[in-house]
């Protein structure tokens, strides 16, 4: 009965450590900027170290690592109501890395026409 209560807390431990955010290799320490292109607008992505950011988790925010990215859009500049086809770029530079992006990452709006997602890209 022990040993069965024992694997059981093992196997739900390995399986959470699936689900949570890999940090993957060395981290760069210069940022790189990626070309995207979305439904016919032309994007760049720049993926740079910085500080954790945020994730939505049923309990609530909570840090998040990994490198942030930064999207802005040749010509238009990005607006608050551009947040689901920034994130959907900066998933696709996030994968173009080689690297995973956190979907649970919050995005925020930090400047004129940039959408950031900081710590979402490991």
């Amino acid at each position: 009965m022990r040993a069965a209560v024992l694997i059981g807390l093992v196997g739900a431990g390995a399986l959470s450590a699936c689900g949570a955010p890999q940090t993957g290799g060395p981290q760069p320490t210069a940022a790189a900027q990626l070309p995207v292109t979305l439904d016919g607008a032309a994007y760049l992505a720049e993926l740079r170290p910085g500080a954790a950011g945020e994730m939505v988790t049923a309990v609530g925010a909570r840090p998040t690592r990994g490198l942030t990215v930064a999207v802005t859009r040749s010509g238009a500049p990005l607006h608050y109501s551009d947040g689901a086809p920034a994130k959907t770029v900066a998933e696709r530079a996030c994968a173009d890395s080689g690297r995973r992006f956190n979907p649970a990452a919050i995005g925020r709006v930090t400047g004129a026409g940039v959408w950031s997602f900081a710590g979402a890209c490991a």
